[in-house]
């Protein structure tokens, strides 16, 4: 299977990544943030590490029970856990496969769902996805970052009836159709305050990669 990796943003943020050769990873739980014009794009769940249906909910202290509730059959509740000191950023990318004719050069590609026009009505198309994984690694490793990267599609689950552990490669499926691609990397060693985005300088990167403008029919 071939593919191709895009990156949704306003013009002038794409064309600066474009021309200066840069992706942005920002903190994983920048992502969790509610959505406020209601296009599903960050995930409240981002970073949950399992999620556990419950049946029931109790609260009790020194043996004397003050709550005891029973969860409704057609309602839902979840027990979920994060790791707040987690230093994990993240770049995310939208995963397109392409069936590529050789012979004729001719490329057929998934249809993009109309919402990812909302992030952006430009992309970075990166051609070479093997590629670009290698100059992160080189990049990474001229921070002293090593041996914690991370990538690969992410998996998405039903927050009402899955039942089990997760990791940061899992998000709710309200968002699949962003179709993401995640590379992540642990930035615990980096200098200063790692909390803030970090512009990763990619070297060669116009050389895998071309400016679109996203139409979307």
């Amino acid at each position: 299977m071939d593919y191709y990796l895009l990156k949704f943003q306003r013009e002038e943020i794409i064309r600066d990544m474009y021309e200066n050769e840069y992706l942005y990873f920002k903190k994983i739980f920048d992502f969790k943030d509610s959505d406020r014009d209601n296009i599903k794009r960050n995930d409240p769940k981002e970073g949950n590490l399992i999620n556990q249906q419950l049946t029931s909910l109790q609260l009790s202290k020194d043996g004397i029970d003050y709550i005891n509730l029973k969860i409704a059959e057609n309602g839902s509740a979840q027990h979920t856990a994060y790791d707040k000191n987690a230093n994990k950023h993240i770049c995310s990318l939208f995963f397109l496969e392409v069936k590529i004719d050789k012979k004729s050069n001719h490329i057929e590609y998934n249809k993009i769902d109309n919402r990812m026009i909302d992030f952006g009505e430009y992309a970075l198309l990166i051609k070479d996805p093997r590629k670009l994984i290698s100059m992160i690694e080189s990049s990474l490793k001229k921070l002293g970052i090593t041996k914690s990267l991370e990538y690969g599609t992410v998996n998405f689950y039903d927050k009402n009836t899955y039942n089990g552990k997760l990791n940061y490669f899992s998000k709710t499926k309200d968002h699949d159709y962003q179709r993401e691609y995640r590379v992540l990397f642990d930035s615990t060693k980096l200098k200063g305050n790692n909390s803030e985005p970090i512009k990763l300088k990619l070297e060669g990167l116009k050389s895998i990669s071309e400016v679109l403008k996203i139409e979307i029919r």
